[in-house]
């Protein structure tokens, strides 16, 4: 069996591709009404807001923006106040 799908173009070789793992189906049963969620080193998943602090959080600032205008020119490097 070989098939495509006409929306998202996914080719579907089989019925093992249709088949979801344990992870995703408790991440189903537990979100239903979100449409995207987001997968966790530990293979458990979350809604994607609940995330995202976690990570804005975690982010450094820059120390300094490195800028090449031409190829034969130096870097020109912009110190960042912080």
């Amino acid at each position: 069996m070989n098939w495509q799908c006409p929306i998202c173009c996914v080719k579907i070789r089989g019925i093992q591709d249709l088949y979801i793992d344990y992870h995703t189906k408790l991440a189903l049963t537990q979100y239903p009404n979100q449409e995207k969620l987001i997968r966790r080193n530990d293979d458990t998943y979350a809604p994607i807001q609940d995330s995202i602090p976690e990570k804005a959080s975690l982010k450094r600032e820059p120390h300094e923006i490195i800028t090449i205008q031409e190829e034969d020119e130096e870097p020109v490097k912009k110190k960042i106040k912080h």
